[in-house]
């Protein structure tokens, strides 16, 4: 069951983490040209370099990282094309098309890609990107984000020596292990990130620093990597010696000496936190509701298609439940909007203690509330799922007020009142406002109507 989500941007469990290192991919969120405005939920953009293109590859948010990387007042920034700074991103402005199938298929979050960027001076300087598909209101658009290249690759005939000097003053977290792991030499900056100090970690491995958020077959992969001989990129969460955990880009590359053989590996970590929280922060406004913390309509839509999808596949059923607190508006009038708010809350509280685990509870606006009873078919369940909807709303306490509310719920059922979420949709809204237009302005009562497979259709009405 999707639950009311407390998550402020702070990823509170493993699993959680584990879901925000590695699904950087979609989010869901309006840009300003759609009538939205990010800066009203987003008031500022991460350190990071970050880019919000549209469709066309045009500029829409700037981060100041990634205008002070371009030499750029922001001002300038915006509406310009991102041909302008990198110009080997094949990003067109008369082909949108093109542009939304690379970003799609390109693998966002966790695969950096290689590209030179062009400040204002016209330089061109080496670059990494990742590049995170959009879905928009309406259109579409992208999120790039940026690392310029900031210790170059441990090529043949370096100086080990060399290269340990030469990464004290470097503002990256950098350490260095033998060809086993064990770590060498760091920096400042390692020691600044980590909380580590070199003489605490040298001669252990990495491993100090591990969060448990990447599982065992994260690192498999890597060592295969890296035993071959190539670089390694990753967004890796990783812990702190208090323990805090903090999120970086990191790349790994081997080291070799004067004859070619492997002798280290050179790591560098890119302290990304700020920007991954931000993220997270705007995939939960996107998806979750801010009153309820239940789902939205965005998140409530895509899970009926899943389930659509799972239903025909399985030939198996399920209901689609629409519930509306009647009369909430006087509630609003009478004891103001924060009690208003405060009984949509408890509501949808009260709605998850009366479903399962598999179930989804989403808030689609207003006070209209929407369930997903993913293998519900038979009327008896059906009936015992409405019976204890009916009681939410006969002990409500908001606002210092104990209310005793009504409710109206229609019931539809896949696939005897429809194959495709507008169908279902409209069947239990149909269903619900039948009830609501049935029974008039009768106080105390609480309408249900759903249809069972057949396709007969019933009306429970009971007294509060």
């Amino acid at each position: 069951m999707i639950k009311p989500d407390t998550h402020q941007g702070v990823e509170t469990t493993t699993s959680d983490a584990r879901m925000v290192v590695t699904t950087f991919n979609e989010m869901v969120l309006p840009l300003p040209d759609t009538g939205y405005n990010i800066r009203s939920r987003v008031p500022s953009l991460p350190d990071s370099a970050t880019l919000i293109l549209n469709q066309d590859g045009q500029i829409r948010l700037c981060s100041l990282a990634a205008g002070q990387l371009f030499g750029y007042e922001i001002s300038r920034v915006i509406d310009m094309h991102i041909n302008a700074l990198i110009p080997d991103l094949p990003l067109r402005g008369n082909t949108p098309g093109y542009n939304l199938a690379f970003a799609h298929f390109t693998p966002g979050g966790t695969r950096w890609r290689r590209f030179h960027g062009r400040d204002a001076a016209g330089r061109r300087f080496p670059v990494s990107i990742t590049i995170d598909y959009l879905k928009l209101d309406r259109g579409r658009g992208f999120v790039l984000n940026i690392q310029p290249e900031c210790l170059g690759h441990a090529q043949r005939g370096n100086g080990l020596a060399r290269l340990v000097r030469s990464i004290q003053d470097d503002d990256t977290a950098i350490f260095i292990t033998d060809r086993n792991g064990h770590i060498q030499h760091t920096n400042p900056a390692f020691t600044s990130l980590t909380g580590f100090p070199q003489a605490e970690i040298e001669g252990r491995t990495p491993a100090i620093l591990k969060s448990g958020v990447q599982p065992a077959a994260f690192y498999d992969r890597m060592w295969s990597i890296l035993n071959c001989g190539d670089e390694f990129r990753c967004v890796i969460a990783n812990q702190r010696k208090d323990g805090t955990r903090f999120y970086a880009n990191e790349f790994i590359r081997p080291f070799v000496d004067e004859q070619g053989h492997l002798t280290h590996y050179v790591a560098s970590m890119h302290d990304i936190t700020e920007h991954v929280l931000q993220h997270a922060r705007i995939t939960h406004l996107a998806n979750y509701d801010r009153v309820t913390g239940l789902p939205n309509r965005n998140l409530f839509l895509d899970r009926l298609s899943q389930e659509i999808h799972r239903a025909h596949r399985t030939s198996s059923v399920f209901a689609l439940a629409f519930v509306d607190l009647d009369d909430f508006k006087l509630i609003n009038d009478r004891y103001g909007h924060a009690t208003g708010d405060e009984v949509l809350n408890a509501i949808g509280t009260q709605l998850n203690h009366c479903v399962r685990d598999s179930d989804t509870i989403a808030r689609l606006g207003g006070d209209e509330f929407v369930l997903i009873l993913p293998g519900v078919g038979d009327r008896q369940s059906v009936l015992g799922i409405l019976q204890k909807i009916e009681d939410t709303g006969r002990h409500i306490v908001a606002g210092g007020l104990n209310l005793s509310l009504s409710l109206s719920c229609g019931m539809a059922f896949y696939p005897c009142d429809g194959k495709t979420e507008a169908q279902l949709l409209d069947a239990a809204d149909q269903a619900m406002y039948s009830i609501k237009k049935r029974r008039g302005t009768a106080p105390g009562w609480i309408g249900t109507e759903h249809s069972a497979p057949g396709c007969e259709r019933e009306e429970i009405q009971s007294a509060c």
